[in-house]
């Protein structure tokens, strides 16, 4: 991403931990210690030799070198030992509470194209009252105050939006990152230009089912395999943008893994990345559609092996490699409500958009994101979970915190359950 003028690298913001900053160029996070965070505070009213007199009552100059050297590393300091990090002024929230998400999933649309089989929406219509530009530039707002520099954009299909290009305009100009999530159906020559020209675009995830024509068209509609292929085509072609290929894991398509690792590679996507379906929305209705334990764990052995090999990026679900990030908060859980949570296209804030009416949000329409993040009792709740014996005894619990918790309601009907889909037993994890 081009740095607006006057602006900083890095976006940071302080936490109960030290801080997180966040990599405009690259599009990563790096959480930084309380020592960093200090070097950072006394950057540029003192030079180095000042800091180390300065920290040398309370840590070791060791300590004080190593992590200057890692914020160096990083380019957080730059080479007239600078900080190059805009470092937002926040109140810190309570011990294992980040003061804001650092991503938000924004559905701009109810509307779609197309009638998937395994869609969490189960209506694809536009909705009376969806989320008007002017409000969304709002969302924006409160996103660069809080610190948040990353938005994931989806629907329905957002592509059905005729100020989507409106939007992903908005977002550079504030210096917000996004990924978008798309069917492909409607991405001609004349968007993929338009995409070409904005620098904010982390990735394009485009859905694919399966690694054969029939497999895909059995969930998405017939011929959408074929407009699918030259949807990536068309976008590689003239965007130049980076393109996922984002793979639901189902009853009907899990015995293709092998093969859809390897059309990955012959199409020029950049990556491929899997995720695991979840009862809910339209695959609750069509369940035959859902995955067993034995069978979600013969897919799984496939694609770890698989992507310790892939010659590009895989995303995985459960798979922890060599220099995997522990979790940033203490406690047990998923992402939800802790790192994450979504903005459906009525305006109404989630947690998660898999859990039930139970766990749901409020209005951003009546209250902040940072009010409804740090209040709601549906976000409390999800932090505040004690966890089961088995998760909390497993060695990979700094990574994984009991994984989906949507997971466990649906198919054992107790949020603080195990996920169906873990695989401790089987010892597939790696780190």
């Amino acid at each position: 991403m081009k740095k607006n003028e006057n602006s900083f690298r890095y976006l940071g913001r302080k936490e109960f931990f030290g801080s997180i900053v966040y990599d405009r160029y690259r599009k990563l996070f790096f959480p930084l210690d309380h020592i960093s965070t200090i070097i950072l505070d006394f950057l540029p009213r003192l030079d180095l030799d000042e800091i180390y007199q300065a920290m040398k009552k309370n840590f070791s100059e060791e300590k004080v070198q190593k992590n200057i050297e890692s914020l160096i590393s990083i380019h957080a300091i730059n080479d007239e030992n600078m900080p190059d990090v805009e470092l937002i002024k926040a109140e810190i929230p309570p011990e294992g509470m980040l003061s804001a998400p650092l991503r938000l999933y924004i559905s701009i649309t109810n509307a779609c194209n197309l009638r998937c089989k395994h869609c969490l929406n189960t209506s694809f219509e536009t909705l009376s009252g969806e989320l008007s530009f002017e409000e969304i530039h709002e969302i924006f707002k409160e996103m660069q105050s809080l610190g948040i520099p990353e938005i994931s954009i989806g629907g329905g299909e957002p592509f059905l939006r005729q100020d989507f290009p409106d939007i992903i305009a908005l977002a550079e100009k504030m210096d917000l990152n996004i990924s978008i999530a798309t069917n492909g159906l409607l991405i001609t020559e004349k968007i993929a230009k338009q995409l070409a020209s904005f620098d904010n675009i982390k990735y394009i995830a485009l859905s694919l089912e399966g690694a054969k024509p029939e497999t895909h068209d059995y969930i998405r509609g017939k011929g959408t395999f074929r407009r699918v292929i030259r949807a990536l085509s068309i976008l590689k072609k003239h965007s130049g943008q980076h393109v996922n290929l984002h793979f639901t894991i189902q009853k009907h398509n899990f015995n293709e893994t092998e093969q859809i690792f390897s059309l990955s590679h012959e199409l020029p996507a950049d990556s491929l990345g899997m995720k695991i379906l979840i009862p809910c929305g339209n695959a609750a209705i069509n369940r035959e559609l859902i995955l067993s334990h034995e069978e979600f764990i013969h897919a799984l052995k496939k694609m770890h092996e698989l992507a310790i090999t892939s010659t590009k990026p895989s995303f995985v679900p459960l798979y922890y490699p060599p220099g995997s990030t522990r979790i940033l908060y203490p406690h047990f859980g998923c992402g939800a409500a802790n790192v994450t949570c979504g903005i459906t296209a009525l305006g109404e804030m989630l947690p998660c958009n898999f859990l039930p009416a139970e766990f749901g949000g409020e209005s951003i329409r009546r209250k902040s994101i940072k009010e409804i993040w740090r209040t709601n009792p549906s976000f409390k709740k999800l932090r505040s979970l004690k966890g089961n014996p088995k998760c909390l005894a497993c060695k990979y619990y700094s990574f994984c915190r009991g994984h989906c918790r949507a997971s466990a309601l649906y198919f054992h009907g107790d949020i603080e359950a195990p996920d169906l889909y873990c695989c401790r037993e089987e010892e597939l994890h790696f780190s």
